[in-house]
């Protein structure tokens, strides 16, 4: 690999590793938010229903899931540089 290719490796890495920490922020914070309005438990599965209450539960888990995997992304290319 010639001098040119690798400093260009090096800055489409160091792109891809913005474009995900800000993906990951992005996703950490609807996390919270979802997750600050479902600790309010019984109160919130009846006011917006049992059905939807489980899906969102379902949909935290998700979230929590992908922010793991960016984290995880994230980490290891930043090993790489």
């Amino acid at each position: 690999m010639t001098k040119k290719n690798e400093t260009q490796n090096v800055s489409n890495t160091a792109e891809i590793i913005e474009r995900l920490e800000q993906e990951f922020n992005e996703v950490a914070d609807r996390f919270e938010k979802l997750d600050a309005v479902l600790d309010q438990g019984e109160k919130f599965a009846k006011k917006v229903g049992y059905e939807q209450a489980n899906l969102m539960i379902d949909q935290r888990e998700a979230m929590e899931k992908y922010r793991n995997i960016l984290a995880v992304r994230i980490a290891l290319l930043k090993r790489k540089k």
